[in-house]
């Protein structure tokens, strides 16, 4: 699978029948002469990536981390193909999977391109996720804080500092603003939403968390949570 396109946004490599950046999730336009990633069978890769990204943008979590667990089951060649093992470590990130799976999928990468941009900054933001505590300005925070200096887009680095700053810290201004601009930069993140609902709600501008619950029933596809959200909106709502 050759790598023709470049991400404007955080420099990550890909090819072009993505479209869209693996990694921040920017649209891909640059050309680039590169290098290959280990070989898997493009077209069905393809395919099976679109699904899986397709899961995730309509908030349909479990659909995803099903599609790239029964993948690697039934296609081992997948488990050697960097895109895929990225796209999967990105899945158990959103589904909260094991820490320690993460660091496997993305340390095969390692092992065979120890230059991939996607996978060293996906291990660097799992591995500060691991360091936070619940004091302030921690080891975690500030290696989180480094990358977004570099990848001011880089989804996940917003989310997962956002989300800790609200939920561990209760600093209720910086974690909507990461949160707000994870949002904007990827409209269909479920769990940005259901973090953004929250700070809305706790800081009393009700309209506005009625808005984001509104978002996540649209986007949540579990019948469980999605009455959650239903609740939760009626409530702000009355």
């Amino acid at each position: 699978m050759s790598f023709e396109l470049v991400c404007q946004s955080c420099g990550a490599p890909s090819g072009p029948s993505v479209g869209v950046c693996p990694f921040c999730k920017s649209v891909m336009t640059q050309p680039q002469v590169a290098g290959s990633a280990t070989a898997g069978p493009p077209g069905k890769f393809a395919a099976l990536e679109g699904m899986i990204r397709q899961a995730l943008s309509e908030g349909k979590l479990q659909d995803a981390l099903l599609l790239a667990s029964e993948a690697a089951k039934t296609h081992a060649e997948l488990m050697a193909d960097s895109m895929f093992l990225v796209l999967y470590a990105e899945v158990l990130i959103e589904t909260e999977g094991p820490t320690s799976m993460i660091r496997g999928l993305l340390t095969r990468v390692k092992l065979t391109q120890p230059d991939n941009i996607q996978a060293a900054l996906m291990y660097q933001l799992v591995d500060a996720r691991a360091k936070f505590t619940k004091n302030m300005n921690d080891q975690g925070e500030i290696e989180i804080r480094k990358i977004l200096k570099t990848h001011p887009d880089y989804t996940y680095a917003l989310f997962i500092l956002g989300a800790h700053l609200f939920w561990i810290q209760e600093i209720i201004p910086e974690s909507q603003k990461l949160l707000e601009r994870c949002v904007q930069k990827r409209p269909g993140f479920l769990r940005a939403w259901g973090c953004l609902a929250e700070i809305y709600r706790k800081s009393g501008n009700i309209a506005a968390a009625g808005q984001a619950y509104r978002k996540c029933v649209s986007l949540e596809s579990d019948p469980t949570m999605r009455k959650f959200f239903e609740d939760a909106l009626r409530k702000v709502s009355s």
